[in-house]
């Protein structure tokens, strides 16, 4: 029932109040008789059902996906960021201000890079001199001319430490130059009539001349290394000539029994058959001379061989004596190699064995004796000293050259790869030297070529030992270094 105080005060009935709800289902009492009434029936409660909960969706099982073979992560390509490009007018402000703020470090630039003008100027004619040597050769030279001779020495050490040469093993074939008997109009043949290259005969029989005194041909030299090579120590003719009778010898031998793969040529020249010039270069001893610093053209046709000269001046502990003048002063005690006026040949100490005379044509110092007197000097096992050079010091073995006289007189040259000073010196002293000196080292500039000319009259030269570096066709070029070269004596008599 609703109140009605409930309506008068204006309220709503509450709908959903539960009498209220009962009051609607069940309807109003009815009368009975006898008095009273009687509730209706009413409907039995509705329970309402629970709420169905659905059961959860199942999830099907995913598929077994095989793994996938990795592929590679494509290349990621970044776009340029944008870079801002100052104006020419920022740029000029901000050099402007950085001059004002640092004027002592943009002095110092400035006369750096005036400096370096003239620097790389010598760098580039070092580099285009003329001459036969490599560009790292090149390069070293022109770093100890500008106070940088400590650092290619420290290099030069490093790296023949690192590339010591082979230990043990055998060499190759000995191959030397085709003997060639003074130059004339008709081609050399052999007995079955081949046209031995390079090499021609005098066209007046051996047997028709007298020959000229000369000395005795030297005796075949034994190797340190033991078992002989086919050809080692087996003297070769060098430039026969019309007599027959050869101006010098040539053989290779192994210098130790260590590096037992190394061959080194020996040269046995006999000044009575063969005559001795000394020629400048370019660079050692430098300088304006009137000899030329090649093998000129007039001279090419009795040429012989040629062979290098010593260090560098301000290495070699010695002086220069040539065309009457002195490029630098001689020492006393040094060795030398003295060529007299008639081209004849010496190696000896200088004011003790030779001073200076009228007789004298040239004298070219380096170092000390290796050899006196026939024997080894006592030191040359003694580490790097000024005595034998402060470059590359006695030990290391390096390609290294050397000179040295024979009893009789004979001029003797030994000259290859892998050679320490004691192993230089014993070669020359096995060859016969009693007085014996060093000469160059590095394979840039030991060099030992014999020359010939052809049919056709073209002066053609040819290593005498084919491991050395440089061409045989240096010294008919201009060299940098000083060098010997070896001619024709001409016969007594004409």
């Amino acid at each position: 029932m609703i109140e009605q105080d409930d309506v008068r005060a204006g309220q709503a009935p509450a709908w959903d109040d539960p009498l209220l709800k009962r009051a609607r289902q069940v309807g109003p009492a009815r009368p009975v008789a006898g008095g009273g009434t009687v509730e209706p029936e009413r409907e039995p409660d509705v329970v309402p059902e629970p709420d169905v909960v659905p059961e959860p969706d199942v999830v099907p099982e995913p598929d077994v996906v095989p793994e996938a073979v990795p592929m590679p992560e494509p290349e990621v390509v970044l776009e340029a960021e944008a870079v801002a490009v100052p104006t020419f007018e920022a740029a000029k402000r901000r050099n402007s201000r950085f001059h004002r703020r640092h004027p002592i470090l943009v002095g110092v630039s400035v006369v750096l890079a005036v400096l370096m003008v003239p620097l790389r100027w010598s760098y580039g004619q070092a580099l285009t001199a003329p001459g036969e040597e490599g560009y790292a050769a090149r390069s070293a030279e022109w770093m100890r001319d500008h106070q940088m001779g400590g650092v290619v020495n420290w290099v030069e050490r490093r790296w023949y430490e690192l590339n010591k040469p082979k230990v043990g093993g055998t060499p190759g074939s000995i191959v030397l130059p085709v003997a060639a008997s003074v130059p004339s109009s008709k081609p050399s043949t052999s007995a079955s009539g081949t046209t031995i290259p390079g090499a021609t005969t005098s066209s007046t029989p051996a047997t028709s001349i007298a020959p000229a005194p000369h000395l005795a041909a030297p005796a075949a030299l034994v190797s340190p290394a033991g078992g002989p090579v086919a050809g080692e120590g087996a003297w070769v003719p060098l430039a026969p000539q019309a007599d027959g009778v050869p101006a010098g010898y040539l053989t290779q031998i192994r210098p130790d029994a260590v590096h037992t793969s190394t061959l080194v040529l020996v040269a046995w020249m006999d000044p009575n058959r063969a005559t001795f010039k000394l020629f400048p270069g370019t660079k050692v001893p430098g300088g304006t001379w009137q000899t030329p610093s090649r093998i000129p053209a007039d001279l090419q046709s009795s040429l012989i061989a040629a062979f290098n000269g010593g260090f560098r001046l301000e290495d070699a502990r010695g002086g220069y004596y040539a065309e009457g003048r002195v490029a630098k002063p001689l020492r006393d005690g040094a060795a030398s190699l003295v060529i007299d006026t008639s081209g004849r040949p010496s190696v000896v100490m200088w004011g003790r064995d030779a001073q200076m005379g009228p007789g004298i044509e040239v004298v070219r110092q380096n170092l000390d004796l290796l050899v006196d007197g026939g024997v080894l000097a006592p030191d040359l096992n003694i580490g790097s000293s000024p005595k034998w050079g402060w470059t590359l010091g006695n030990e290391t073995f390096v390609a290294r050259s050397g000179v040295g006289v024979t009893a009789d007189g004979a001029l003797l040259f030994v000259g290859g790869p892998a050679m320490s000073v004691k192993t230089l010196a014993e070669t020359l002293q096995r060859a016969g030297a009693v007085r014996a000196m060093e000469m160059d080292i590095n394979e840039d500039w030991i060099s030992y070529n014999v020359y010939t000319t052809n049919a056709a009259g073209k002066v053609e030269g040819r290593k005498a030992l084919p491991s050395m570096k440089v061409w045989g066709g240096r010294y008919l070029g201009t060299d940098s270094r000083d060098f010997i070269g070896v001619f024709h004596r001409p016969r007594p008599g004409g």
